[in-house]
């Protein structure tokens, strides 16, 4: 009993936390349409309760085939439609695994070797050799390398889909818990948007984790002795390879491991099933190291090299102290990052040691636990989950998509958030009702709903206490704890009344004020400026950014995908450097760039002209032209030494204009 009720009491923690956090990320319009929706989605359930042949068997089935069908192409539509200009440690990869493609192992990130990303980072090594292979497949079909990416990350999210539907059959035997499946995968937009538009490890580790997660169902919901083994032994193979993608899913371990001591003291049935599953999981961590090292080093990875220059464990602890991180509490931080790899040449390493003793000191008790608290809003309080975080402009999207995505992601966000807060609330309450029966289902559902709890809490906590954070390190288990909710579902169909005098009104009212509410929170988003195009800020560490002299005059044509309003040029400003239109009409300084407020058509190209008007050479900093298998830049180039560059940019799209200022002079408003 006191497993269970601490169980219990941490999950529901946990539950109220994320609750908390999505509500604090949200601003009070958003909140209040994503009120009105939750009542709208009661009122609409309770009619559909009311409705016998909509529960009928046929019914069922053609209702999770048409939302499941929708899931299905919508990601696929996404996968084919969306693409953004990945940046960071996916342009990375990117970059790296089509040089192993083409036959150079030189895992130096530039050519003089000033930057070892590799080696300060080995965990993407077996990634980046992963998607080589993935790209080779697509060759031998004659597809492209982007085309190949493209459905590797449909084929990854609708196979997330395929699992999660078998799962939930495999716990429940209950077609209302594979309508409440599919209902959850079609509205919930997370799929859609990050793991989709971004060609990194998140997606993979979904899906792994997503199989393993199903291949644990199978094992502890089966008393056939050749299946535990033989399921145990795809266990052991998968596992593996998401331990080699995504260490931190050794959470999974200690996660079966405490199951198998509940099990053990609660005298649950299925203890040698977890048993068998335990061996696995630690089996598959012992293959995986084992067999990743000869891997790396068949690719000319160098072992040698990455262990006296990889970052140590430390340096993630650091970081996860830092209050004051570049991109937030407990975050990436760059400084925190330069110091940590000269720390390591300067063969100095008790310096980071040295720093979390400083922080731990100066932080004290509250502060650590006002960090722990912000690195959970960011963690799971982001409603989308990563999305927004790698994106820089798109390099391919739909035009009514970018003329209004300050509203459509406006949109996304509220769903999100709504989709969580109903789940949450319905898991809270299956979690306090939570009971241990001698049904054989209910208790490899209850064993499940453990053994994911456990692995959630387990992950929150490394990541808000221990390590550093991001919101897609949540990814991996965020979608089998909202599918528990499907899990949970009975197969009870009682009516739900409401006063008859209110019935009708209420049934009416609340739907159409919600939909009058959403529309308003909605535009309210559209005064919001989103970037529309352009070359963003990529990272210096994979040797795109230049510098570049200017003696006279460099002329850049840009097409803008539609109608803009707003054209920022991502150039220091000088003296001496005059950015203009091709008529003379000048870009202003503005916040370290040159910016223009003008309503640009989206028929014809923009002329940017960038003038020395001084004496002497202006250095400035330029995108030079990569070897790449996508397009990673717009515009036209310009041709310096051999080489060629691009301008870095931005365009804006306003959908209604700002509010404008009015000076008066002469009695006369002069619309400035």
């Amino acid at each position: 009993m006191f497993f269970k009720r601490s169980f219990q009491g941490v999950f529901g923690l946990l539950l109220v936390v994320i609750a908390l956090t999505q509500i604090v990320s949200q601003r009070a319009n958003n909140m209040l349409a994503i009120i009105l929706i939750m009542g709208t989605s009661y009122v609409v359930y309770t009619q559909l309760k009311k409705i016998e042949w909509f529960w009928s068997q046929k019914c069922q089935k053609i209702v999770t085939a048409v939302l499941i069908a929708f899931n299905i192409l919508m990601l696929l539509y996404v996968s084919l439609n969306f693409q953004i200009n990945d940046v960071s440690d996916p342009l990375n990869v990117q970059i790296k695994a089509t040089e192993l493609l083409h036959g150079n192992y030189n895992w130096h990130t530039n050519i003089n070797g000033s930057e070892e990303y590799f080696y300060f980072y080995p965990n993407v090594v077996f990634y980046t050799i992963f998607l080589s292979k993935i790209m080779s497949l697509g060759g031998t079909f004659g597809l492209s390398i982007q085309l190949t990416l493209r459905l590797m990350t449909f084929l990854f999210l609708a196979g997330i889909t395929v699992f999660a539907m078998l799962t939930s059959w495999q716990l429940n035997k209950n077609r209302k818990s594979l309508l409440i499946t599919a209902l959850i995968l079609a509205v919930y937009p997370v799929m859609y948007l990050y793991p989709n538009m971004v060609t990194y490890t998140d997606t993979l580790t979904m899906f792994l984790t997503t199989v393993v997660l199903y291949l644990i169902a199978v094992v502890i919901s089966t008393r056939s002795y050749n299946t535990w083994f033989a399921v145990g032994g795809a266990i052991l193979l998968v596992y593996a390879v998401l331990y080699a993608v995504k260490p931190n899913m050794i959470v999974l371990l200690p996660a079966v491991l405490i199951l198998l001591l509940m099990a053990v003291v609660m005298k649950m049935k299925n203890k040698v099933q977890i048993i068998v599953v335990s061996a696995s999981l630690a089996l598959g961590i012992v293959v995986s190291t084992v067999t990743i090292t000869p891997i790396t080093q068949h690719y000319g990875f160098d072992q040698t090299q990455a262990k006296k220059t990889e970052l140590p464990v430390t340096h993630w602890i650091n970081m996860g102290l830092n209050p004051v991180g570049s991109n937030g509490a407990g975050a990436y931080d760059l400084n925190d990052d330069n110091n940590a790899r000269q720390s390591i040449i300067d063969n100095n390493p008790q310096l980071i040691k040295q720093s979390i003793k400083y922080r731990l000191k100066t932080l004290g008790i509250g502060g650590i636990w006002k960090l722990a608290l912000d690195k959970a809003q960011m963690l799971l309080g982001t409603p989308l989950f990563g999305f927004g975080k790698y994106m820089t402009g798109y390099a391919k999207a739909p035009t009514f998509y970018i003329k209004h995505q300050s509203m459509l992601n406006a949109l996304f966000s509220i769903m999100a958030t709504t989709v969580i807060l109903i789940i949450v609330t319905k898991l809270f309450v299956a979690n306090i009702k939570l009971t241990d029966d001698s049904n054989a289902i209910n208790q490899t559902k209850v064993a499940f709903i453990y053994l994911v709890g456990i692995a959630s809490i387990g992950l929150a906590i490394f990541h808000t206490v221990l390590w550093e954070v991001e919101p897609r390190y949540f990814l991996p288990l965020l979608y089998p704890m909202i599918l528990l909710v499907a899990i949970t579902f009975d197969d009870e169909n009682k009516p739900l009344h409401m006063a008859k005098q209110y019935d009708r009104k209420i049934s009416i009212t609340i739907p159409v004020v919600t939909t009058i509410i959403l529309i308003l929170t909605l535009e309210a988003n559209r005064n919001y400026p989103s970037v529309a195009f352009g070359n963003m800020e990529y990272p210096a560490r994979v040797n795109i950014l230049q510098t570049v002299n200017l003696r006279s005059t460099f002329s850049f044509k840009l097409n803008a995908p539609q109608d803009i309003d707003v054209l920022k040029v991502n150039i220091q400003p000088q003296d001496g450097l005059q950015v203009t239109l091709k008529d003379g009409t000048p870009l202003l300084p503005q916040n370290n760039q040159y910016v223009i407020e003008k309503h640009f058509t989206g028929d014809r190209p923009i002329e940017v002209k960038l003038q020395n008007t001084g004496k002497g050479q202006k250095s400035i900093i330029l995108y030079q032209k990569t070897n790449l298998f996508k397009t990673l830049f717009h515009g036209t180039s310009i041709t310096d030494n051999g080489n060629k560059y691009y301008l870095p940019y931005e365009m804006d799209v306003y959908d209604r204009k700002t509010f404008q200022t009015w000076n008066y002079q002469s009695g006369i408003p002069n619309n400035k």
